[in-house]
C-alpha cells in the first residue's frame, strides 16, 4: 500500500511543484578579474606538454576520456590559469568532431584550434541539464557539450582544446569526457546543436533524478525527493517531468500550460518544508521606494 501525503492543500503541493521548475542549472558568478587578451598564446607555448588523447578511428563509437590535469595548470598573466588536452582529427574524409566533459564549473572553454595557433572562430557550448550515468560529475562540476562541424578542420591534424578558470589559484582536477567523430552532417547550425544530437552520438545513459538534483543543486528537486514528505515513487516521476519540461521549455519556449491538479493528493504543510530544508532563498532584494546610485 503506498505511502500517504499529509498535510496542507492541493494549492500548496502544486506551488512547490511551480518553484520547483528552476531546476536549471545556476550561471557560474561574474570573476573580477579579466582573462588575457590572447590566453590562446599559454597553450602555444606548452602545447607539448599538454596530454595527448588517443582515440579509435572508427567513426561514430564514442570513447570515454578521463586525463588528470592537475601538474600542468599554466599560470595566467595576472590570475588564473588554463589547460588543454591534445587529440588529432582523423584521416580523410572528413568528419564533425562532438565531446561532453564534466569539469568545475569555473573551467569553461576557450580555445580550439592547431598547435601553431589556427584557432576555430567561434567557441561556444552548451551546459547539460541533467546527470549523466556514464559521465560520473562530481560535487562542484557541470557537464558541458560542444561540437565543430567537419569543415572547420583539417584531417589528421592535431588540435588543442582549452580550457581557462580566471579565479586566482584553481585547484587542479580531473577532467571526465566522452569524445566521438562523426561522418559530416553538420551543415544547420542549429538542427544539430542541441542536447538529444549530442546524447545520441555521444551514447549517454541518462542518470538518476536524485544524481540529477546533486549536480543541479534544485532545492525544489530534494524537497521533492525526501522521503519524509513526498512517497519515492512520486517525487522521483515528478523530478523527471520537471527535467522533460525544462527542456521542453528552453527549446521551444514556455507553454502557458498550468500544472494539473490532483484534487486527492495533499501535500505536507510549509512549516515542515520549511523545518527539514529551510526557507527558501529570495530571489530578488527588497523593493524600496528610491535606490541610491
Amino acid at each position: 500500500m503506498g505511502k500517504k501525503i499529509h498535510g496542507s492543500s492541493v494549492f500548496l503541493l502544486s506551488s512547490l511543484l511551480a518553484a520547483t521548475s528552476v531546476l536549471r542549472a545556476a550561471d557560474p558568478p561574474p570573476s573580477a578579474t579579466a582573462v588575457p587578451a590572447h590566453p590562446e598564446l599559454l597553450l602555444h607555448a606548452q602545447a607539448d606538454h599538454f596530454p595527448f588523447v588517443t582515440l579509435g578511428e572508427k567513426s561514430g563509437t564514442p570513447e570515454p576520456v578521463e586525463v588528470n590535469l592537475g601538474q600542468i595548470l599554466v599560470p595566467a598573466p595576472n590570475r588564473g590559469a588554463a589547460v588543454a588536452v591534445r587529440i588529432r582529427t582523423p584521416k580523410a574524409p572528413l568528419q564533425d568532431f562532438a565531446w561532453a566533459f564534466t569539469a568545475p564549473r569555473d573551467w569553461r572553454p576557450f580555445y580550439f584550434g592547431t598547435k601553431n595557433g589556427a584557432k576555430i572562430d567561434s567557441i561556444s557550448w552548451l551546459e547539460a541539464d541533467r546527470a549523466y550515468g556514464n559521465l560520473p560529475t562530481a560535487s562542484g562540476s557541470i557537464v558541458r557539450f560542444q561540437s565543430f562541424a567537419a569543415r572547420s578542420l583539417q584531417p589528421d591534424q592535431e588540435y588543442l582544446l582549452g580550457l581557462i578558470n580566471p579565479l586566482p589559484s584553481p585547484d587542479p582536477f580531473t577532467l571526465k569526457a566522452r569524445v566521438t567523430f562523426t561522418p559530416e552532417k553538420r551543415s544547420h547550425f542549429a538542427e544539430y546543436w542541441h542536447w538529444e544530437t549530442f546524447e545520441k552520438e555521444l551514447q549517454l545513459l541518462p542518470g538518476t533524478p536524485e544524481e540529477s538534483v546533486a549536480v543541479l543543486k534544485s532545492r525544489g528537486g530534494r524537497i521533492l525527493l525526501d522521503h519524509h514528505l513526498f512517497p519515492a515513487a512520486f517525487g522521483r516521476e515528478k523530478v523527471g517531468a520537471m527535467i522533460a519540461s525544462i527542456r521542453e521549455e528552453k527549446i521551444h519556449g514556455p507553454s502557458g500550460h498550468p500544472l494539473p491538479d490532483r484534487p486527492a493528493l495533499r501535500g505536507p504543510h510549509l512549516a515542515a518544508i520549511t523545518q527539514r530544508h529551510g526557507a527558501p532563498a529570495s530571489s530578488s532584494p527588497p523593493k524600496t521606494s528610491r535606490q541610491s546610485s
